[in-house]
């Protein structure tokens, strides 16, 4: 019976195997080299000890020498992997040069014992005994004894080397081992002595045992599996770690590209840094930047977040900043004791601080922003592919806070006047719509006054673009001054204005009378500058909401429309709206249209002239003036009145005026066929726009040479705010046209507001006295400025024209005053030009018979 050396062998074998199984298993997810050398070695020694086993059973010589061979061959193909495995563990260099030294001895040696008649251990010349001993009481054991040989005696020598040299690497690695691990393999060591030891003194026979061969082996198999099996939980943790490391920060990367675009600014730099904080660990998160410009030494935080809370932001002087980490430029890096050594720093005591990471963030090379910065309550060192991404994020959220910046500079751009530096129209309409949305659930009201300054473009002509602005900007910073918190005054046009203002009073109107009469006073109040003194008038247009808008307008609208009205019904006034106005406006509207689609289809007979007689006292026609009639086919007679304010409000003045002219012209050379050649010249009216014109001049006389007219057969009737926009400009274009042989009417004189110094230098051929002097001839006023009228066109050689003579007395009144031509129904209504051709023919009205008598004497 041999059971008690069979349960030895046995566990030591199936020791050996589950040593492999378990290599082989890990090696299934961890690949490598030594996995490999490690499974080879558990075969090895399991087979080794499994030799060993028989080789104690072996009752017979050749059964004993065969299984001896065995042995002895499996224990020379171990001492390579042994070597290998040792090498390993204590981080050896190098070794294959040691393997290319061992192996041929050890080759050699495995050779030799193959072909040995009684194996490598024993000599050639002499055969060993079979000796057989008991052992553990009763079980009987067997071995060979004899001489030992040259080759045995290598073999040890070899594995003295071999040891040597492990002794000399597991005392290098001392320290760098994990001490389990370290003391396991000098067990190991010492076990493997202790085996050759114990295999020189048992084949001498001075021990007689059971030679338990490959018990170091068995035990360096365990530290193996010990040891790779925490390298493997070891490397899973690291692995888990890296992946979380990584799936953070790839979260943190996708949170820097991906951007909803709901996603404000603010959100979006603290998802990003509350990101950061989950992969750092880091208690704390902040991205400073400065406060205003950098010179201003001020920072403030853009977000903090501390323990997943959002802090209030704060603004503070750099000098509370430790002074080691105030350079923006660089980079700060504090592995541990942050707290500590800055015991003076506030914030870091508030927040635990004992690392921090502080990267700063640049907008442009060498132009930073602020910083972001990461504080850690326990030390921590980063490693560099996080650092890395640190500066990754602070690159992404320096861009995003430039560009944040910019934004708030265009909406600053998009809501602020650039000129006058008033709200403008994007910036009203803002606050008008959040009043709005606010009122309808309150008793307030809202008051817009729009207001523009009448005559501003005849400003900008008179003194330039620049004085004009000048004069802009002084009303501008009057009407800031003005308008208190709860008020806003913006620019809404080249010259226009509008006043709002919140107010549950009850007497609305009274507000909007009270805020009309200061800010015509501001803008009518004295303006000096290089370009001379000015005093400006305006018009304003208001409006109440919600009371006084319509539901299917808004309150802007409703104060442009009260704004027109104003204008015109003579300007300088404040007109409130009312629901009326809007049919005015679509009429209007609907004029423009028409009008325009009217001149632009030039052969339409809706719109025509009439001829109004020009006669001396006698009745003799001396002239006429064309007049523009206009008979639409939907909106019945449209007065020019109605429509020639609308023409020149919209810009069709100019094309209405040369329409005008290009009329006359054209039936002028109709009469001429007809063999008619009305008496005296025709009156043209002409806009001051189209007067103003570059090109009038050459246009008018395009149209003369087109129908081949005489410019003796026209006459140009200008009105004195057309002339005294430019005086200079008048003087040099009348001259011009005088020469061509056109005649100049003053029209409408009395009327405006020109200088008599200026009027003498005026190269004029008529003054035409308007309608209302005539009109209301008997008022002693009005008497007494027709006489002066009449007698300034006398002393000026001017022949003057009396419009709008209705009556026996206003003729005789004029006659009397020395008035030499008349115009007006006592003698011809406007006639169209059949009409006026048959009236011509008659050389004498119904004059009265002593004023005929009167001139003849």
């Amino acid at each position: 019976m041999h059971d008690f050396v069979a349960l030895i062998f046995a566990s030591l074998v199936g020791v050996n195997i589950m040593c492999a199984l378990f290599i082989i298993f890990l090696k299934r997810d961890n690949a490598g080299r030594q996995f490999a050398v490690v499974i080879a070695f558990c075969f090895l020694v399991c087979f080794f000890q499994y030799s060993t086993w028989q080789y104690h059973l072996s009752s017979d010589f050749a059964s004993s020498i065969l299984w001896l061979k065995i042995q002895t061959s499996l224990l020379y193909l171990v001492i390579t992997p042994y070597f290998l495995i040792f090498a390993f563990w204590c981080g050896a260099s190098n070794i294959k040069y040691y393997v290319y030294t061992v192996c041929p001895l050890v080759l050699v040696l495995f050779v030799h014992n193959l072909i040995a008649p009684y194996s490598g251990r024993f000599t050639a010349t002499q055969a060993p005994d079979l000796i057989g001993y008991t052992v553990f009481g009763d079980e009987t054991v067997y071995r060979l004894a004899g001489e030992m040989s040259a080759g045995a005696l290598l073999f040890y020598v070899i594995s003295f080397v071999v040891l040597m040299q492990f002794v000399f690497w597991l005392a290098r690695s001392r320290g760098k081992l994990p001490s389990a691990i370290w003391n396991m393999l000098a067990v190991s060591l010492l076990l493997q002595v202790f085996a050759i030891v114990m295999s020189v003194l048992t084949q001498k026979g001075v021990y007689e045992t059971v030679l338990l061969g490959g018990l170091s082996f068995t035990f360096l198999n365990i530290v193996c599996c010990l040891g790779y099996s925490n390298l493997v939980i070891q490397k899973n943790h690291d692995f888990d770690t890296l992946s979380y490391r990584t799936a953070t920060l790839e979260n943190i990367l996708v949170s820097i590209a991906t951007r909803t675009p709901d996603m404000t600014s603010d959100d979006y730099l603290t998802a990003v840094i509350s990101k950061m904080q989950e992969a750092s660990g880091a208690s704390t998160g902040i991205i400073l930047v400065y406060d205003g410009p950098a010179e201003n030494n001020k920072v403030k935080t853009a977000v903090a977040i501390h323990r997943q809370r959002i802090l209030d932001t704060i603004s503070f002087s750099r000098d509370n900043i430790p002074k080691d980490f105030r350079d923006p430029n660089d980079t700060h890096i504090v592995t541990s004791g942050l707290m500590d050594n800055y015991p003076e720093s506030e914030f870091y005591q508030n927040i635990r601080a004992q690392a921090m990471i502080s990267v700063p963030m640049f907008t442009k090379p060498g132009e930073p922003v602020g910083v972001m910065s990461l504080y850690f309550t326990n030390p921590s060192t980063p490693d560099d592919s996080f650092l890395n991404i640190v500066k990754v994020c602070a690159s992404r959220l320096a861009a995003e806070y430039a560009q944040e910046l910019l934004v708030k500079e265009l909406e600053n751009i998009a809501y602020v006047d650039y000129q006058t530096k008033l709200p403008n129209l994007f910036q009203l309409n803002k606050v008008l719509k959040g009043h709005e949305r606010e009122i309808a659930q309150s008793n307030e009201s809202v008051i817009l006054i729009k207001f523009d300054i009448d005559g501003f473009a005849d400003l900008n002509r008179k003194i330039g673009f620049d004085g004009a602005d000048e004069v802009l900007k002084t009303i501008a910073r009057r009407l800031a001054n003005y308008a208190s918190e709860q008020q806003i005054i913006a620019r809404t046009g080249g010259d226009e204005f509008t006043f709002m203002t919140v107010d549950s009073a009850r007497d609305l109107n009274g507000i909007i009378e009270m805020h009309w009469q200061a800010l015509k006073s501001i803008v009518g109040a004295k303006i000096k500058t290089n370009k001379g003194t000015f005093r400006l008038r305006c018009s304003a247009g208001s409006v109440i909401y919600p009371s006084q808008v319509p539901t299917d307008m808004d309150a802007m609208r409703c104060a442009e429309f009260a704004l027109s009205q104003a204008k015109i019904k003579g300007k300088n006034r404040l007109q409130t709206f009312d629901s009326q106005m809007i049919e005015s406006i679509n009429r209007q509207k609907h004029i423009e249209k028409e009008l325009r689609n009217e001149l632009e289809a030039k052969n339409s007979d809706a719109m025509f002239l009439v001829y109004q007689p020009k006669v001396n006292l006698k009745g003799q026609m001396i002239g006429a003036e064309a007049l523009s009639r206009w008979t639409h086919p939907e909106l019945g007679v449209i007065p020019p009145l109605e429509f020639i304010p609308i023409a020149e409000a919209c810009g069709l003045i100019d094309q209405l005026g040369f329409w005008c002219i290009e009329e006359v012209c054209q039936q002028l050379a109709s009469w001429r066929t007809d063999g008619f050649s009305p008496q005296g010249r025709v009156g043209i009216n002409v806009s001051a726009q189209q007067f103003d014109s570059g090109d009038f001049v050459a246009e008018l006389l395009a149209i003369t040479e087109k129908y081949n007219i005489a410019p003796s057969q026209l006459d140009l009737e200008l009105t004195e705010s057309s002339l005294m926009k430019n005086i200079d400009s008048s003087i040099k274009t009348i001259t011009e046209l005088r020469e061509h042989q056109f005649s100049i009417s003053l029209d409408d004189f009395g009327t405006g507001y020109s200088s008599l110094s200026y009027l003498k230098d005026l190269p004029l051929d008529y003054l035409k006295i308007d309608r209302s002097f005539v009109i209301d001839a008997e008022n002693g006023t009005s008497l007494y400025l027709l006489q002066s009228i009449l007698s300034i066109g006398k002393n000026m050689q001017l022949k003057t024209v009396a419009e709008g003579v209705e009556e026996y007395q206003q003729v005789e009144l004029l006659n009397t005053l020395g008035c030499d031509y008349f115009q007006g129904y006592y003698f011809s209504r406007p006639l169209e030009a059949k009409a006026f051709s048959e009236w011509s023919f008659v050389t004498e009205k119904d004059i009265p018979s002593d004023l005929i008598q009167g001139l003849d004497d």
